[in-house]
């Protein structure tokens, strides 16, 4: 996991020379499934860089802020019989991305995005959602996930409650008014709204 965290935060401070390792205000470590605690992979990328003492770890209202995600599954190789557990030995996947936030002014025509919405919902309080992808123990003592066949279903369910919550505040006015007197005037065809515009 070093690797990938260690590779992109050089591509990065390679790019931006303008904000070295000192003046970074926030680190925040994402790391999924990952068999070490976040906070040592803090400590890891603050003794390597040489950032400073008093840097949050906690807080994305700062200045200055660095955020490292990664995903492995690698570590989490499943060695028992049970075929709902076995799908995910088949999905490795290991990468991560390195990217420097600011609310400053004077650093915005550095900026590549601009956070405009934020938008988080959460279908955990769903026992299909929350058992479709759960990490446990098999009858053997096995650590592993399970995968069930509600997958797809509770993706989806999060995805249209996301886009519920995201699509008025991305669309324009007209677009809005034009989807609600489609949907009303045809309650049989649905109104799909143009998101190109």
């Amino acid at each position: 996991m070093d690797e990938i965290i260690f590779a992109t935060v050089d591509k990065l401070f390679a790019r931006n020379s303008s904000i070295p390792p000192s003046q970074i205000d926030i680190l925040v470590v994402n790391v999924f499934m990952h068999v070490l605690p976040c906070t040592f992979s803090t400590s890891r990328i603050l003794n390597r860089y040489k950032m400073r003492e008093d840097i949050k770890t906690f807080n994305l209202a700062l200045w200055n802020g660095l955020q490292c995600n990664t995903e492995s599954m690698a570590p989490n190789r499943y060695c028992g019989k049970e075929k709902s557990m076995m799908l995910t030995n088949c999905l490795f996947r290991a990468g991560g991305c390195s990217m420097l936030f600011t609310n400053r002014r004077s650093l915005q025509h550095l900026a590549m995005l601009k956070l405009k919405w934020l938008v988080r919902t959460h279908i955990g309080p769903s026992d299909k959602a929350y058992e479709c992808c759960i990490q446990l123990e098999d009858e053997s003592g096995h650590l592993g996930f399970r995968l069930t066949k509600h997958v797809t279903e509770a993706a989806a369910l999060a995805f249209t409650v996301n886009l519920q919550v995201l699509v008025p505040k991305v669309l324009p006015l007209t677009e809005i008014i034009r989807y609600l007197v489609a949907s009303r005037l045809q309650k049989k065809k649905t109104a799909v709204p143009n998101a190109k515009i």
